[in-house]
């Protein structure tokens, strides 16, 4: 069964949520009452194919997508900032065709995601500082310090009452901002560990959700360009060595973890 069945068949308990590491830096979470969230999906191989003149196998797509662009509706995209490995610009307006799809993104998304043909009415531009109320759950629009690669890249909190799920979007180590998302409790950090282009290493990871005071590191950004770096094996020997005081959790592309 392919993984978009899976996911769309999946039926999750009364106040559990389950997410599923799409590969990269994406994530789908289905929640109890079956809405579909996805955040940052990477659905192509339009890095590689914007950059190979330059950049040759650098940025060329070594893992295979979990998903096509219409393989499956979708009720919400949430889309962190405009690089092309969190908004995939040959995946659109494809990926949002269905009527039910809006996508949660910044101002500059927004008008690549209008140069690319997606419908106005789909877009909702929104900042840090935003909420969204959903259907039994909400989204806080946070800061991430992607620094002056993305100026205005952001994180996302999300709250489904009986669990906090964050995803720092691409971003540096900040303390400060490690301390203000510490604010919200959450229970589960999504964080990169490339330690390339402005993001966190894996070190840099931990640090950065102890100060959180997260209970669940679920690490990404890593095994799909040979360029972006990345190694999940040091944060294995890291949580080898000493208790960090939070569990590391790795997902394979489409496993279902249900919290």
């Amino acid at each position: 069964m392919s993984f978009a069945s899976r996911l769309k068949a999946a039926v999750v308990e009364p106040n559990k949520v389950q997410l599923y590491w799409l590969g990269q830096a994406g994530f789908a979470i289905k929640t109890a009452t079956g809405k579909i969230l996805f955040i940052d999906p990477y659905f192509t191989d339009s890095v590689y194919h914007s950059f190979c003149e330059e950049n040759g196998y650098a940025f060329k797509r070594l893992s295979a997508p979990l998903l096509d662009a219409d393989d499956l509706a979708s009720d919400e995209i949430y889309i962190s900032h405009e690089h092309g490995d969190h908004l995939d610009v040959e995946a659109f307006p494809q990926a949002c065709a269905e009527e039910c799809t809006r996508i949660i993104c910044n101002d500059e998304s927004s008008k690549i995601l209008k140069e690319l043909g997606v419908e106005t009415s789909k877009i909702e531009e929104v900042q840090v500082g935003d909420y969204i109320q959903g259907e039994g759950y909400s989204v806080r629009i946070l800061r991430a310090n992607h620094g002056d690669l993305c100026p205005n890249a952001m994180g996302f909190l999300f709250d489904f009452g009986t669990v906090r799920i964050y995803y720092s979007g691409d971003t540096c180590f900040d303390e400060q901002l490690a301390k203000e998302v510490s604010a919200y409790a959450p229970d589960v950090c999504l964080l990169p560990v490339n330690g390339a282009f402005g993001n966190l290493n894996h070190e840099e990871a931990v640090k950065f959700a102890k100060i959180i005071k997260g209970k669940v590191l679920i690490p990404y950004h890593f095994w799909t360009f040979p360029l972006h770096l990345g190694e999940p094996l040091e944060l294995i020997h890291m949580f080898e060595k000493d208790e960090q005081g939070i569990q590391l959790q790795l997902l394979m592309p489409g496993e279902p973890y249900l919290f």
